[in-house]
């Protein structure tokens, strides 16, 4: 072989196999855009996981360090022990509370032992107390988030292991059912292992020193443990969190649904344009079949589905938000009018029993005002309670609250002011406010404090050394509360400190700052000191927040507030689910049906067509035949009325069978103009006018067989969604709206608190309650969905992945329907609209101008039969293989339309109306055996750009997308077979190959002498 003949076979070699490398790219790039989602997510679990735990020690050392100072506050005067006990939130008594003396005061003293933590008291260690640590971590808001939560020693011995695993769906039950509710396990939860050091094998020395996390096999199952160090007196403790690494893999390589609803609509739009990017792509030397033009109408029709369908959803969604964040300066400024309300009343309040105005014979009196008194105190210039009164008990403990920030504020003067008032009396008063922990029970009250005016009267301490007098109270203003579904509000310090969240798990507990995905931006919000909107993540959602100021506060220094500041916010995530949940609903179960409804009726179109033709040209209805102008000026005029009709009973919101029917009637009229003989000709042919009425036709057939019943479905599927939200808000306001008030009856009474005290506690807890800003406040009825599209939306939405609570609470919901305003009168989406319509008229033009020749050329004189082969031997190769293309298939290249105009003239062409050799004989001659061997320039394309090397990149990319979905996303159809399972194991499997070969290559670590 010489160097030629082996250059030759290079040459052909590349062209066969140029298109791979698109094939490449279209696997490779998305691979790693994946490869660098999947990391990124699994780094924020790790990281979400390490602060959650960080988050929780932290509470729990505070915790901890305040029950060792009520402990030691008790005193060696065991009178009140029992009362002490009930008080704990987390502190248990092992011994009797009844019969246990104290016989020699010593500090407490905190003991870390196998099943937790306990506080002994006294020098003899007469009484033990156990702290609840697991009551104290199930009150947290991340435990779901791990598999088990153990307290462990330096050595990694396992003390106590929590039953973190408390699924998502427990905080939504309702309050009889998690008060009275049998815990799985009892008070012992199984332990997942007992000697976490032995288990591991490797890694904990290491991490056991800082806030760390490894990776260890327990009990044959891969985890990621997570180590947070404790700082408990002289005990070194670690809290210690555990999580499968295969349900982090998993969570990683899972899409929420928005994403994967995008991702199958560039797939969806990828698979219904290949017919287009076979049009696109093509070499005029390529043969376009009858099948391709078929397809292209299947697709178009396809297409404009799926674009009116993504139009709607986006619109949708958008009024939605726009809606709702209309309702957030609502929502911003009812709780901050609600919030001033409660602390003029609680001012009044504690004034009144600092000046002797009030009965201070709490547990027989209750408070005038407006407000929910727990207790109220005095303390002197040293921060020493010098006077309590309670309303629960006749006589309570003295402490020091020197170091309590209510104290340190009364008695330095940096207090708050509130405008003026002539109805309240204690106007000019300053004061200052805030939540803490109680110092004697642990629990979370609100505090306001002002300057004590010393006055002496009965049942109140007669020292003139009380310089502030505080109220202990429950603030109900910002306390949970029915709000808008997925709305929330937070109020915070400078610093970022929740002082009072819509979850009170959070309240105190977190820094919104720092669970801000843009802390700058926020920061910069609160150092302006003004009202700001704010697009961000939060908890790892993304949220809209409107921050301002509270700004009815000023310093009493005279002063501008600023130094509280009131988000109102919504998770946006929530809405998202549903609109893409909609989209998806409305796409993949009724267009289905919409499509195969089409195709049904294009199959008949062409069966009757064909059936009615003696000559064999069967499709001879898909090109503009100028006999039949009154047709189709007729059937135009007919489907323009019905979809009129059908449009207009859609708005009105009268009836969604006439849209839905659409396509049947539209298939009905396809069926009718098929098979409709000709008129005879009484005139001259008018081609342009029947070319317009064509055209016109064809893109009435699109707009009413696609737009219109697409549409209808969408706003079915889109009314019935937000009508289960609306459900589910209103659902969870009653639930909230008993529950909550229930709930404070209960602690109350658990406390041994007046019957008075609750009756009214319940009052006050009510009051605050109702919003009157809901969403669904414009709710107006609507049509009742199709029993069939009901039915394949619900089967459709529980196969899809979603992490938002809100959006899989409505699942299971059959709230009635909302009926949304008419998208039409949006101008964005009017104009997107418009502006598809446009294109589709231009596509109906192209497609009778360059793919159905509708074109007005005089017919030349047909070839004699004794003339053909001259005539033939005067062709150009590329000419040759076109007629015996346009001879086998009976419709010609597009990008030819200048070939066939030359070849018609000269008596080889004709439209009857289609396409085809001018006489039986012409068309003999092109498809006899010896010309078939022009057909070889197909596949002898030169050039680069042709549809063989596009459709080896095409079908590569599409199977790998289909294959890739199915492989890593875990709730569509093949997850039967276990193959995500299969993917995130052999990640896993990786991931512990890497860790061991890391430890044999790095070198041995020495222990330190």
């Amino acid at each position: 072989m010489d160097g030629g003949s082996i250059l030759a076979s290079l040459t052909r070699l590349r062209q066969q196999f140029a298109g791979l490398r698109w094939s490449a790219v279209l696997v490779v790039l998305p691979l790693a855009i994946y490869g660098w989602y999947v990391a990124r997510q699994f780094q924020q679990q790790e990281e979400q996981s390490q602060r959650d735990l960080g988050h929780a020690a932290l509470v729990l050392e505070s915790t901890v360090d305040k029950a060792l100072v009520n402990v030691d506050n008790l005193g060696t005067n065991t009178a009140f022990l029992c009362q002490f006990t009930r008080e704990q939130p987390y502190l248990e008594l092992v011994q009797p509370c009844a019969s246990t003396p104290i016989k020699e005061y010593a500090p407490p003293r905190l003991l870390a032992a196998h099943g937790g933590l306990q506080i002994a008291y006294g020098k003899a260690a007469e009484l033990t107390f156990r702290v609840r640590v697991d009551l104290l971590l199930r009150e947290l808001s991340f435990p779901e988030s791990f598999h088990s939560l153990a307290l462990a020693n330096s050595d990694g011995l396992v003390l106590l292991s929590a039953d973190a695993q408390q699924p998502v769906w427990l905080r939504q039950l309702r309050l009889d059912e998690t008060e009275y509710r049998e815990p799985a396990f009892g008070e012992n939860p199984p332990q997942l292992v007992s000697d976490l050091k032995a288990a591991a094998k490797t890694g904990f020395d290491e991490a056991r020193a800082s806030s760390s996390r490894f990776r260890a096999e327990l009990a044959g199952k891969a985890y990621q443990i997570y180590l947070q160090p404790l700082r408990f007196q002289d005990q070194k403790l670690l809290l210690v969190g555990f999580r499968p690494t295969m349900d982090v893999l998993r969570q990683s390589l899972a899409f929420d649904t928005y994403l994967l609803a995008f991702l199958l609509l560039l797939l969806g739009g990828l698979c219904l344009s290949y017919p287009f990017l076979k049009l696109w792509s093509m070499h005029p030397a390529e043969r376009f079949r009858i099948r391709d033009l078929l397809l292209l109408y299947l697709s178009t029709g396809a297409i404009l589905s799926l674009c009116v369908t993504v139009l709607l959803a986006l619109d949708g969604y958008v009024r939605y938000q726009s809606f709702a964040a209309a309702l957030l300066p609502q929502v911003h400024s009812r709780l901050e009018s609600d919030l001033i309300s409660e602390l003029r009343a609680a001012r009044r309040q504690l004034v009144a029993y600092d000046a002797c105005k009030a009965d201070l014979d709490l547990p027989r009196s209750v408070p005038v005002e407006n407000v929910q008194v727990d207790q109220v105190a005095w303390a002197d210039a040293a921060g020493m309670q010098t006077g309590k009164l309670t309303a629960t008990a006749p006589k309570a403990e003295l402490v020091s609250v020197a170091h309590r920030t209510y104290f340190r504020a009364a008695a330095s003067g940096a207090q708050w002011l509130l405008p003026s008032d002539a109805s309240d009396s204690a106007s000019n008063t300053p004061f200052f406010f805030g939540p803490s922990r109680s110092i004697t029970d642990g629990q979370f009250y609100s505090f306001l404090s002002i300057r004590s005016s010393s006055a002496k009267c009965q049942g109140k301490p007669e020292t003139p050394a009380a310089v502030a007098a505080v109220l202990t109270f429950s603030l109900n203003s910002l306390a949970p509360r029915p709000l808008p579904a997925s709305f929330g509000f937070a109020l915070f310090n400078r610093e970022g400190t929740l002082l009072y969240h819509s979850d009170e798990r959070l309240s105190l507990r977190q820094n919104i700052i720092n669970e801000s995905s843009e802390p700058a931006r926020l920061r910069a919000l609160l150092l302006a000191g003004g009202n700001g909107w704010l697009d961000a993540e939060y908890h790892g959602r993304p949220h809209r927040f409107l921050v301002g100021p509270v700004s009815k506060l000023r310093s009493a220094n005279g002063q501008s507030g600023g130094t509280l500041y009131l988000a109102v916010f919504q998770d946006l995530s929530t809405v998202r689910v549903i609109a893409a949940q909609a989209f998806l609903s409305s796409m993949l179960w009724p267009q289905a049906a919409l499509a195969g409804l089409m195709a049904f009726a294009i199959a008949v179109a062409l069966i009757i067509s064909r059936l009615r033709t003696p000559d064999g040209n069967w499709l001879q209805w898909l090109w503009t035949d100028p006999a039949r102008c009154q047709q189709y000026r007729a059937a135009a005029l007919l489907l323009s009325v019905a979809t009129a009709l059908s449009v207009i009973l859609h708005v009105l919101q009268r009836s969604w069978i006439p849209s839905l029917l659409l396509p049947l009637i539209t298939a009905l009229i396809a069926i009718v103009i098929a098979v409709w003989r000709n008129a005879p000709q009484q005139a001259p042919q008018d081609v342009p006018s029947a070319a317009r009425w064509h055209r016109f036709l064809l893109f009435m057939l699109a707009v009413s067989m696609s737009l219109v019943p697409a549409a209808a479905l969408f706003h079915i599927i889109w009314g019935q969604e937000l009508g289960r939200l609306f459900a589910l808000e209103r659902n969870q306001a009653a639930a909230l709206s008993v529950d909550l008030p229930a709930r404070t009856m209960l602690r109350l009474q658990r406390e041994n608190s007046p019957e008075r005290w609750v009756v009214r506690a319940k009052q006050l807890r009510r009051q605050y309650m109702p919003m009157d800003l809901t969403v669904a406040a414009s709710e107006r009825s609507a049509l009742p969905a199709p029993y069939w599209v009901q039915r394949a939306q619900d089967h459709l939405s529980w196969a899809l992945p979603m992490r938002n609570e809100s959006a899989m609470s409505i699942r299971g919901l059959n709230g009635p329907p909302f009926a949304p305003a008419w998208a039409l009168a949006g101008v964005p989406l009017l104009g997107a609209l418009a502006a598809l319509l446009a294109l589709l008229w231009l596509w109906t033009g192209w497609n009778n101008s360059h793919i159905l020749l509708s074109c007005d050329i005089l017919p030349a004189t047909p070839l004699s039969a004794e003339g053909l082969e001259s005539a033939w031997a005067t062709l150009s190769p590329e000419e040759r293989c076109f007629l015996v293309q346009v001879a086998i298939e009976r419709v010609a290249n597009p990008k030819q339309s200048a070939t066939y105009l030359a070849l018609a003239a000269k008596g080889w062409l004709e439209l009857a109306p289609a396409v085809r050799p001018v006489t039986p004989a012409v068309r003999a001659f092109l498809l006899h055996s010896s010309r078939r061997s022009v057909l070889s320039l197909e596949t002898d394309v030169q050039s680069r750009h042709s549809w063989r090397s596009v459709k080896a990149s095409l079908i590569a990319g599409i199977s790998f997308a289909v294959l890739f979905l199915f492989l890593t996303q875990p709730a569509l159809p093949l997850d039967f077979l276990g193959l995500p399972s299969f993917v995130a194991a052999a990640i896993g499997s990786l991931v512990k190959w890497s860790d061991q070969l890391s430890s044999l290559l790095s070198p041995a670590k020495r222990d330190p002498v």
